[in-house]
């Protein structure tokens, strides 16, 4: 991995507490499957439907947030079914509870959201992170995370009143 890489996961890091980037291969991108269940109850899709990508795109940056203070990571899993760096994350943040770890953050802001293709739709999001601390277990030191500013490569499917990430990459 390049030092550009590493800059932008350790400035990135708050956001995807060190998921991005792991294992050598890039992921490849690829559209969820269509299924009834992945609409959103009757609760969600009344504000949602006026959702613009750029208005999900921040909401989704919100539950990650709420994921990462909270421990709960069902809003963020709801927002994101089909996608496997999101699960991963999810999983990662689940872990750190688990093990009796935590997470300190101020959050992440959504700074710019720039359409790369229509179909599917494809934006570039970049990010401005927090310093974050973060203690993996009760057997762990905590680590202090400075933030910083990247950009991420966000595909997503659905459509207004249902939209739903289907895979992010690192730029």
């Amino acid at each position: 991995m390049g030092v550009r890489r590493h800059l932008a996961v350790a400035a990135l890091a708050p956001v995807f507490l060190l998921i991005a980037g792991c294992g050598g291969e890039e992921p490849v991108p690829r559209m969820p499957e269509s299924t009834a269940g992945s609409a959103p109850s009757a609760t969600q899709s009344s504000p949602a439907a006026r959702e613009s990508p750029e208005e999900f795109i921040r909401r989704w940056q919100k539950a990650v947030d709420e994921a990462q203070l909270s421990g709960d990571t069902s809003s963020l899993r709801a927002l994101t079914p089909k996608c496997n760096p999101c699960a991963e994350f999810a999983d990662h943040v689940d872990s750190v509870y688990t093990r009796g770890g935590w997470i300190r953050t101020d959050g992440a802001t959504v700074i710019k959201v720039r359409r790369v293709s229509a179909d599917p739709p494809t934006f570039d999001v970049t990010i401005r992170s927090g310093p974050t601390k973060l203690r993996e277990s009760t057997d762990s030191k905590p680590r202090r995370l400075a933030g910083g500013t990247g950009t991420l490569r966000m595909i997503l499917g659905g459509g207004p009143g249902s939209w739903i990430v289907s895979h992010y990459a690192v730029l």
